[in-house]
């Protein structure tokens, strides 16, 4: 039976410190104090935590997809289906979305609406842990040691650390611990509102992680595991008898969602993935699992451009495979359910290992995702679960003695156990090797964080938006033609989102993006912005006409010949030209768009940007009167000028 400082699914408060029953052992003032004690210091975990984390994103800025995200954000209306559901590389994340662009639109290209987001969400993920957490154990002591696992786990920092990751995976961790919670508490009391607020709390974690569609096999194992350490025979027979109106709504839910991913996220997305690569996924990322567990990696690597990668010193992954092998076997021995704790654990993070695979694995990155700790969102939870119940399942009856001796060797054992126990040495290692154990995680995990940090201090993006800000408040009134931003500040796969003309767009002090400029520059590496010229990859050929060139009549067309073809591609032209008065002309590429170009009178240079491909420039004067000589130009790139 379980005794009454154990795991009780008998008593109905929820979340009081009252879910493990039992006699308190002073009068009810002393009990309470105990119990304000303890609130007072999970309160305490949760404030640093959160301080931890503002701290953290403090030096941080937007990243990677978090300037495609802006960038499309400002670009899209936040509820069409272009932004929600297209280009999203199998995610269903409309709920993220969402969020991510009204925040984005609060102050566009600024990071502390993010951060106060990433703040909040993480303070509400924090609570949800807590509440979790309450509802296995109550508010005795023992509760800070799971409360403090997942609070300060090093297996967060990669979800939280740039907010594209954060709008998924902070989420999910409220929804884990939020229906996990609920089922708990609806199979203890029955009481329906149990029943209908796991079910929304699903529906509403689905709209930010379709990870999310694991949680209630979690939720499932959790229930038929509580069941099973109360002497249940049939433990999965009796959730649903007990709990059906839970997991119909349940079931509700996920058939929405499925129908909405069929629909919204094309089979291509996973259709590439081979068996060998998801056993190698999941091999890399299991190995590099284990050391977060015990507060690990310790170090990183920086990468330029990237994220940190976890660098685990090889000691370390030995020692904590060793820890986490003893810990499951004398948990296995010391607490009845324990073993199948622990194949819930494994299964589910197996389960969810398998499904980044479908994604990712076809890239042939296995070896690497696992190293920024992105792709472990639930698994602090997950720990914080497994703590709290090896402290709440009940401890394992000794099996009766088949005969005499055994008999006999057994009561011996159990009198020198209890000798040990009681002695001053025994007394000493009992109480302290618990807290003991979670000062050195803690420590582990604080030298995880630091180093993290201390890896990621070095933000090209930053730099090169703060430097290119103050470039374009003095460029003047010349108008700018678009470029691609650097491939470590936003990788060239965002096209057309990592172009100057659409992240600076936030920005009023600064001159026009355009098409056509009479002075040409460009924004270097750091966001100079210096003057450039064209390389000419081809030249336009002399015109046929002495002392003019190509000759351009009032509204007449002219092909410009050039010295080459030219694959479709977007092109910088320069020409130089003699106009009769001020007008416009149009120039276009043979396979291209036309574009209007402004000229004036005299003799002037413009330079422009073409989209196509062809051996000739087409141009037509569309003002009366306008006549221009075209006496020179080239095609090609544009780079900074010597």
């Amino acid at each position: 039976m379980i005794t009454a400082t154990e795991l009780s699914l008998s008593d109905p408060a929820e979340g009081s410190g009252n879910e493990t029953a039992g006699p308190r052992r002073a009068g009810f003032r002393q009990g309470w104090t105990s119990q304000r004690v303890v609130l007072l210091c999970a309160g305490v975990l949760v404030l640093v935590q959160v301080a931890s984390r503002a701290w953290v994103l403090d030096d941080r800025w937007l990243f990677g997809d978090d300037l495609s995200l802006a960038s499309q954000s400002m670009a899209m209306s936040l509820f069409s289906s272009e932004f929600l559901f297209e280009g999203r590389g199998g995610h269903l994340v409309p709920g993220a979305l969402v969020l991510s662009g009204a925040l984005i639109r609060l102050d566009p290209m600024e990071w502390w609406p993010l951060l106060a987001a990433s703040v909040v969400l993480s303070a509400l993920a924090s609570l949800a842990v807590w509440r979790l957490i309450r509802v296995f154990m109550g508010d005795r002591p023992a509760m800070l040691v799971p409360l403090a696992a997942y609070l300060f786990s090093a297996l967060n920092l990669g979800g939280f650390t740039w907010w594209s990751a954060t709008m998924q995976t902070v989420p999910l961790q409220a929804g884990v611990a939020w229906v996990v919670a609920d089922s708990v508490l609806y199979l203890r009391t029955g009481r329906t509102r149990y029943a209908v607020t796991a079910p929304l709390g699903l529906a509403v974690t689905l709209l930010f992680s379709e990870r999310a569609v694991t949680i209630p096999l979690l939720a499932l194992a959790v229930l038929a595991l509580l069941l099973h350490v109360e002497g249940v025979a049939t433990p999965l027979r009796e959730v649903w008898r007990r709990t059906r109106a839970l997991w119909l709504g349940i079931l509700l839910v996920l058939a929405g969602w499925t129908a909405a991913f069929l629909a919204a996220v094309p089979n291509e997305e996973y259709s590439a993935v081979t068996v060998a690569q998801l056993v190698d996924t999941v091999r890399h990322f299991g190995s590099n699992l284990v050391p977060g567990l015990v507060g690990g990696p310790w170090a990183w690597t920086e990468q330029p451009g990237g994220t940190p990668m976890a660098a685990v010193p090889p000691g370390l992954f030995t020692v904590s495979v060793v820890a986490l092998l003893a810990l499951v076997v004398w948990t296995s021995c010391r607490r009845r359910g324990a073993p199948v704790l622990w194949l819930i654990a494994t299964g589910y993070v197996t389960i969810n290992v398998v499904l980044v695979g479908l994604g990712r694995s076809a890239f042939g990155f296995a070896e690497f995702l696992p190293l920024s700790y992105r792709y472990y969102p639930a698994e602090p939870v997950l720990l914080a679960i497994v703590v709290a119940l090896l402290f709440a399942l009940p401890a394992r009856a000794p099996a009766p003695a088949a005969g005499r001796i055994r008999a006999l060797l057994q009561e011996a054992a159990a009198e020198a156990g209890a000798r040990v126990r009681s002695s001053m040495p025994g007394r000493w290692v009992g109480r302290l090797l618990v807290p003991a154990l979670t000062v050195v995680y803690l420590a582990g995990a604080t030298i995880s964080t630091v180093g993290h940090v201390e890896a990621w201090e070095v933000d090209p993006a930053r730099d090169y938006f703060t430097t290119a800000r103050s470039e374009l408040a003095a460029a003047g009134d010349s108008p700018l033609l678009d470029q691609a931003v650097p491939q470590d500040i936003m990788w060239g796969l965002g096209v057309p989102y990592n172009t100057t003309a659409v992240l600076f767009r936030p920005y009023t002090d600064r001159p026009q993006f355009g098409q056509v400029t009479d002075r040409l520059q460009v924004f270097d590496e750091a966001g100079n912005l210096r003057p450039a010229a064209v390389t000419p990859l081809r030249t336009v050929e002399p015109g046929p006409l002495t002392g003019c060139g190509w000759g351009v009549q009032s509204g007449e067309t002219t092909a410009v010949g050039l010295s080459g073809p030219l694959i479709p591609l977007p092109w910088t032209v320069q020409l130089n030209y003699l106009a009769g008065r001020d007008g416009v002309m149009t120039v276009a590429l043979d396979s291209g768009d036309p574009v209007r170009v402004p000229v004036e009178k005299g003799l002037h240079t413009v330079f422009l940007r073409l989209s196509g491909g062809g051996g000739q420039l087409t141009v037509r004067s569309d003002t009366v009167g306008l006549g221009v000589c075209i006496d020179s130009g080239v095609v090609g790139d544009v780079a900074p000028s010597s």
